[in-house]
């Protein structure tokens, strides 16, 4: 009763495991970019907390440290694609 799949079925999943990561990874970290810098603008001028105003600065970090992870994930994935063609 349980669960057999072939080895291109098993690589196909975990593709489509990756390319979902790769994508909530792109999305998330630009709205960690925005949120942040959204919040660190209304906090100039509306409040001095300085704990909130960390949180933002690390929500622009985390955002930023997403997008370039995405960045080399796609830079890794083209140049295996162009050495595979070769």
């Amino acid at each position: 009763m349980g669960l057999s799949l072939s080895s291109s079925e098993l690589r196909g999943i975990f593709a489509v495991a990756i390319l979902a990561a790769v994508w909530a990874a792109l999305v998330l970290g630009i709205l960690a970019i925005a949120s942040g810098n959204a919040l660190k603008r209304l906090l100039q001028t509306h409040s001095s907390d300085t704990a909130l105003n960390s949180k933002a600065r690390s929500a622009v970090v985390l955002g930023w440290s997403a997008l370039a992870v995405v960045a080399l994930f796609w830079i890794i994935h083209f140049l295996s694609k162009r050495r595979m063609l070769l």
